[in-house]
């Protein structure tokens, strides 16, 4: 799995950086999500591969419930098949934003999987 933020001490702080986020058919990362030391990169789905995910260290992927180019189903199964093992939110306007998180997460085993109402 790719290893999370090891050494993050804070701001200023040695060994420290942006928590580096993926936007995978977003442009911009959800108002609600924003945050100080947040490095967003849109990447293409069709672009994401085990080389990008060792290079870059994504701490957290946002994606929405039904993209451009996929749905939040087959990201995960993407990034699970490439080793990812951090957080996915996904931005879906849904009845039950556990119920779909649990389905989600059992598809990406290691993968937390919150489900948000953008």
């Amino acid at each position: 799995m790719v290893a999370q933020n090891r050494g993050r001490t804070g701001p200023g702080g040695a060994g420290f950086r942006p928590e580096q986020v993926f936007l995978i058919g977003l442009d911009r990362l959800p108002a609600s999500l924003l945050a100080q030391n947040v490095s967003a990169r849109v990447v293409l789905f069709s672009a994401l591969n085990s080389a990008m995910l060792y290079v870059l260290r994504p701490d957290h992927v946002v994606c929405p419930l039904f993209g451009p180019d996929c749905d939040a189903a087959q990201l995960i199964t993407r990034l699970h098949g490439i080793g990812y093992g951090g957080r996915l939110t996904v931005l879906a306007q849904v009845p039950n934003p556990a119920m779909v998180a649990a389905e989600l997460a059992e598809i990406g085993p290691g993968i937390v999987v919150k489900v948000i109402v953008p």
